[in-house]
């Protein structure tokens, strides 16, 4: 899972994962893998985003959520609690987009997603 860019192209290789697996030939998702398992209290995946300046961003996941119900991740912006992240229930392999809210720094910021709420697949991370 990599950052993507302005024009939609993605830079793979920024992503780290702690207690979690990628999962390939995921159907339908942008390059065929995905983030998946986030299902421990220490699991999450973590993001390098470039903001050209300070303040107030969308942060967009693509996600899919084969769960009864509506699914969450916790986020975490430079190693400060943002809230969460909610998923409303797709499907397995049924990629959605999930937006919120964030305040960035201008430069080089992390963004990551920890263990919510039931489960929920991640395809990308956009900031616009």
């Amino acid at each position: 899972m990599g950052e993507r860019l302005p024009g939609g192209a993605r830079e793979p290789g920024r992503g780290t994962l702690n207690h979690c697996v990628v999962r390939s030939n995921a159907a339908g998702a942008s390059d065929g893998k995905v983030v998946a398992y986030i299902d421990y209290a220490d699991s999450w995946v973590e993001n390098t985003v470039f903001a050209p300046v300070a303040g107030g961003y969308t942060l967009h996941v693509g996600y899919a959520n084969g769960s009864a119900s509506t699914a969450s991740h916790g986020l975490v912006v430079n190693g400060n609690n943002a809230g969460a992240v909610s998923y409303p229930v797709t499907g397995w392999d049924n990629w959605q987009q999930s937006s919120v809210s964030v305040t960035l720094n201008a430069g080089w910021n992390t963004i990551r997603l920890t263990k919510g709420t039931l489960y929920t697949e991640v395809d990308y991370l956009e900031v616009q």
